[in-house]
């Protein structure tokens, strides 16, 4: 289904609510059952379509998702976990949830001090996202 499901651009739009069902679906069947590579990417396209689509407290949810099996397959010092950490806090900001947005910002921010450094570009982006808040 990863592989089926289109990248929720505009031209993909009529495809990915085809599948959306379907996606939904197959995402929640394989977190109950194990781990899968493949629900990550699944589950960031499902994001992207509902962002697209102007709805971003559906797209709260597969972020959440995400972010969990990050943190429990990568770890919480791994680089697509911070990520998924930011694109969390970017949807709480742009649903007016900034005191919760600016601590997930916050973390994102000292991980990847941590991780990848203070000069890194991930860590200057994160700064700035910060400031946005």
């Amino acid at each position: 289904m990863a592989d089926l499901f289109p990248n929720g651009t505009r031209e993909t739009r009529a495809s990915c609510e085809l599948y959306l069902p379907h996606a939904l679906k197959a995402a929640a069947w394989v977190n109950a059952k194990a781990y899968s590579s493949q629900t990550p990417p699944l589950l960031e396209r499902i994001d992207y379509y509902y962002w697209g689509q102007g709805r971003p407290n559906e797209a709260e949810q597969p972020e959440v998702q995400v972010l969990a099996l990050y943190k429990e397959v990568l770890g919480e010092k791994h680089p697509d976990t911070i990520l998924a950490i930011r694109n969390l806090a970017d949807t709480w900001r742009r649903q007016g949830r900034l005191n919760e947005a600016e601590q997930l910002e916050i973390q994102a921010l000292l991980l990847y001090k941590e991780v990848l450094g203070k000069k890194h570009p991930d860590t200057i982006y994160a700064m700035g996202d910060l400031a946005h808040i």
